[in-house]
């Protein structure tokens, strides 16, 4: 393993650039990179674990023919193995990724296709979320971008770009959560965190398909709970912005502003439409390139 030593007073964020000989070509199973990043402080390699302070680490990589740039993500060696790290993008020849601490890194191709997505306009976003395993297909090698997401499935994606140990949660707040439903843990973390809450009388309606506006809504939340920072760049209002619901106003501009949603066909929102499999894709993987992207350039 190749190690390369970053010296840091440790004020404000650190930026790595690895030189282009470390890298080896990416084939579609092989690890491009296998190094590790140390934090020094004096002569002293200290354990760096520092949200606030995130590492940006540029990676030079060289793609094999085949190669799908939005199937490139990084990961991080630890004591389970090979974590996918979702903040990280293909971008002029390196990953880019944002990471909290010092590791073993590496790069792999972690492509997925599916039989019902070839030509879809969403299929690059659909590749990028699944290689990052936000995502997964719904079983026969299907994704099925046009389906309706529910409200539970999108907390559940929600937990995978957190990486959340949900051992802990076993019981419910709400009363249309039960004890033996598979999104009991990703439902009562969103909750506890601040995503998400109440549709009333204690509900949390899981089954129900999520709306546009709640998309954004929680979304920004999570957001706000990261205390990540996007750019603010200036848009025309959605011709329909009066049809959204206060409480999702503010996340629908932030997320505008920002360049994560573009609206449909006619500068339309549709805020009370149903978010699709394809539209959920999109907005995460617009999220994730425009944070990483915002972070490491200051555009």
């Amino acid at each position: 393993m190749k190690k390369f030593l970053w010296k840091s007073k440790l004020s404000g964020l650190l930026v790595i650039c690895l030189i282009a000989g470390l890298i080896e070509a990416i084939s579609p199973i092989a690890y491009a990179v296998d190094f590790s990043v140390d934090i020094i402080v004096g002569n002293e390699v200290i354990n760096y674990n520092d949200p606030s302070n995130s590492l940006v680490i540029s990676i030079p990589v060289s793609l094999s023919a085949g190669s799908n740039i939005h199937g490139s993500v990084a990961v991080i060696n630890d004591v389970t193995g090979n974590k996918v790290l979702p903040f990280s993008i293909y971008r002029n020849g390196e990953v880019v990724l944002i990471t909290p601490r010092a590791g073993a890194y590496g790069v792999v191709n972690n492509t997925n296709l599916f039989s019902d997505t070839a030509g879809h306009w969403a299929e690059n976003n659909i590749i990028f979320t699944s290689a990052r395993e936000l995502f997964s297909g719904v079983g026969g090698g299907r994704f099925e971008p046009n389906a309706p997401m529910t409200r539970a499935m999108f907390v559940q994606v929600l937990a995978n770009i957190e990486g959340v140990n949900l051992t802990a949660y076993n019981t419910s707040r709400f009363t249309d959560v039960s004890a033996d439903a598979w999104y009991l843990p990703v439902v009562e973390w969103a909750a506890e965190s601040g995503l998400t809450s109440s549709v009333g009388n204690g509900r949390f309606d899981p089954e129900a398909n999520i709306t546009r506006e709640q998309m954004a809504r929680m979304l920004v939340n999570y957001i706000e709970y990261k205390q990540f920072s996007l750019p603010l760049n200036t848009t025309s209002a959605f011709n329909d912005e009066a049809s959204i619901n206060a409480w999702a106003l503010d996340a629908v501009i932030t997320l505008q502003q920002a360049g994560v949603i573009s609206g449909r066909s006619g500068n339309i929102y549709e805020p009370q439409g149903i978010a699709t499999r394809a539209e959920v894709a999109t907005v995460f993987a617009q999220f994730i390139a425009t944070y990483v992207n915002h972070i490491s350039t200051g555009n």
